[in-house]
């Protein structure tokens, strides 16, 4: 089951593989039937930020996007591998239900841009398979779990593995990161675990490298390293940005 951020609307699955969507918010619950394959249980799904698009994985093992409240497919998302040669484990939408990441049985986390339905990025877990993955709360960390207990937290602006955690104990089955992004909540079969993550802070980064060199970041580094653009311009006691110095 997968429930909508405002906690208006849930996705269900049943063990015939038939899809409904629900409006909580209704005086009396009259699901929508999305689609029905007639077969497959414990089927991966999820639902965007905005409540309006769900993703499911289609009997073939490629990725459908369904409107939520019709059914409709709005776009299906194939791997240039066979698509049962990576067929999908788990799905999770960017905080800002642009990107869609998808994991899958062969230990490989691939991220989609919804908008022009174009592989995007892949992350190499290993070769056990994945169990679940997740975005941070800022959409720049990427975490994935595979069913060896290792988790690992992707940079997704460069593609580094920042991280790796042994949990030592069953797989991930679900992971949810905090608001602030600080700790994330690891669901397996035995319990739920939480551990703290070293996340990159990216003005305090910055406010560390300026302190350190005698330039101001590249614009290239600045939208690499920083969180928010609003910001007045980073080093202002350097009068030239690092790409304009000579």
């Amino acid at each position: 089951m997968a429930v909508s951020p405002d906690g208006r609307t849930a996705i269900t699955d049943d063990l015939f593989g038939t899809l409904r969507s629900w409006n909580l918010a209704a005086d009396r619950l009259s699901p929508i039937e999305l689609r029905a394959s007639g077969r497959a249980m414990f089927r991966p799904i999820a639902i965007s930020p905005d409540g309006r698009t769900v993703a499911a994985r289609a009997d073939n093992g490629t990725v459908r996007l369904l409107v939520a409240a019709t059914g409709r497919t709005l776009r299906t998302l194939t791997s240039p591998a066979a698509p049962r040669a990576q067929l999908p484990t788990s799905f999770a939408f960017a905080p800002d239900g642009r990107t869609l990441a998808v994991s899958g049985v062969h230990g490989t986390a691939s991220l989609w841009d919804l908008r022009s339905g174009k592989l995007r990025a892949t992350f190499a877990a290993g070769t056990s398979p994945l169990a679940s993955v997740t975005f941070s709360p800022d959409g720049r960390t990427l975490a994935t779990a595979s069913a060896d207990s290792s988790l690992r937290l992707w940079d997704i602006a460069t593609g580094q593995d920042r991280a790796t955690f042994d949990t030592g104990r069953a797989y991930a089955a679900s992971m949810a990161f905090s608001p602030d992004g600080h700790i994330l909540a690891v669901g397996t079969g035995v319990a739920t675990f939480t551990y703290n993550v070293p996340l990159p802070r990216p003005t305090a980064a910055i406010t560390t490298v300026c302190a350190a060199v005698d330039r101001a970041p590249t614009p290239q580094e600045t939208a690499v390293y920083r969180l928010d653009t609003t910001l007045p311009p980073a080093c202002p006691r350097h009068n030239v940005q690092g790409s304009e110095r000579q």
